[in-house]
């Protein structure tokens, strides 16, 4: 993406079993621009290791396709299943690890706009992982 009056927004709906994808094109005037969609998933009989390895590896590649300038991590807000909600926070744990920097955040009081973007270092390029 080299476009500067553009920024490509990775957004991730985190999740052990589906984890949902999506890359937007917003520009200035705030028109968003579908760029991507997809889904990662994984089965319940995977053991848990390999179940966050393919995520974090399908970040990863999203991640290079589609150079986003930031990433979006939906946050968990409320859940009764403690599973479900360990679940979605190992997988949000690994998408932000491999997201590196910067992630979207909301803006602080007074200001608008996201901050500038900065190289990423991805653990999932490692090879101990």
């Amino acid at each position: 993406m080299t476009d500067p009056q553009v920024l490509r927004v990775l957004g991730v709906d985190p999740g052990l079993t589906r984890c949902g994808l999506g890359v937007v094109d917003v520009a200035r005037d705030r028109r968003a621009t579908l760029v991507g969609v997809g889904v990662v998933g994984t089965t319940a009989e995977q053991p848990l290791d390999a179940r966050l390895l393919v995520i974090a590896r399908a970040i990863d590649e999203w991640l290079d396709r589609y150079e986003p300038g930031v990433v979006a991590v939906e946050r968990v807000f409320s859940q009764l299943n403690v599973s479900t909600v360990m679940g979605v926070a190992q997988a949000s744990g690994v998408v932000i690890a491999a997201a590196g920097w910067p992630l979207a955040r909301p803006p602080r009081a007074g200001r608008s706009g996201f901050s500038s973007a900065r190289p990423r270092t991805s653990p999932c390029a490692s090879s101990r992982l």
